[in-house]
């Protein structure tokens, strides 16, 4: 049971990064077309050509600040899951003890065929 959660939810974090990908690729092209327009737009007073590419980079370093603090609150639950699992694990090796084999009473030596 435990297999398919870890199953779960790797295959949980491995779709909401593709998502965050894509997300994060198009927040990129938006900025770009911002800087773009700014650079192309020959009416726009210099001082606010400069708030907006300023405003770019603001926020281009504030969505990567946000995306590595998120990175960590993932790593930092899966992490916990991890201990979860390997703290169930023990758990659940440590209530069925080794089994003991009684030892054969026929003291003969056997082939590998099974012969006497």
């Amino acid at each position: 049971m435990r297999a398919h959660t870890h199953t779960h939810t790797h295959t949980h974090t491995h779709t909401h990064t593709k998502m965050a990908d894509k997300e994060n690729q198009q927040v990129e092209n938006v900025f770009d077309a911002l800087v773009t327009i700014t650079d192309k737009s020959g009416n726009l007073r210099k001082d606010l050509k400069q708030d907006i590419l300023q405003s770019v980079s603001t926020l281009r370093k504030l969505f990567a600040k946000m995306k590595t603090q998120l990175k960590s609150k993932e790593n930092e639950k899966l992490s916990e899951e991890v201990m979860k699992v390997t703290e169930e694990m023990e758990r659940t090796r440590d209530s069925h003890p080794a089994r003991q084999v009684a030892p054969s009473l026929d003291h003969r030596q056997h082939t590998y065929s099974g012969e006497a």
